[in-house]
């Protein structure tokens, strides 16, 4: 698995981010330093492993203010800003062709 080794993948104005475990592990990166970066540059989407985020309550504070969730399988979910959400009967459909996924 291509992802394996890395503990967060987000996707900021059309460019992938991937945040390794390596900038946690030697302090360069922390859960609260990593949300106050998101809240700053309010990404389009956000594919997160979902045992990473399931138990953090200040994952779950910043998700639900900002995000929808879009898709839920057993090892990532995949969030969208609330504010890219299009009306309609077939806004997830719609929104995935919009973000070409």
């Amino acid at each position: 698995n291509a992802f394996a080794h890395q503990k967060y993948v987000f996707h900021i104005f059309r460019t992938s981010s991937i945040l390794p475990r390596k900038r946690f592990w030697s302090g360069a990166m922390t859960e609260k330093k990593l949300l106050q970066i998101l809240g700053k540059k309010k990404p389009e989407v956000l594919v997160l492993y979902k045992a990473r985020i399931q138990s953090s309550k200040q994952w779950q504070a910043f998700l639900k203010k900002d995000y929808t969730m879009i898709v839920d399988n057993p090892v990532v979910v995949l969030y969208v800003n609330k504010g890219l959400i299009p009306q309609g009967s077939n806004w997830k459909i719609d929104l995935l062709r919009n973000l070409d996924l």
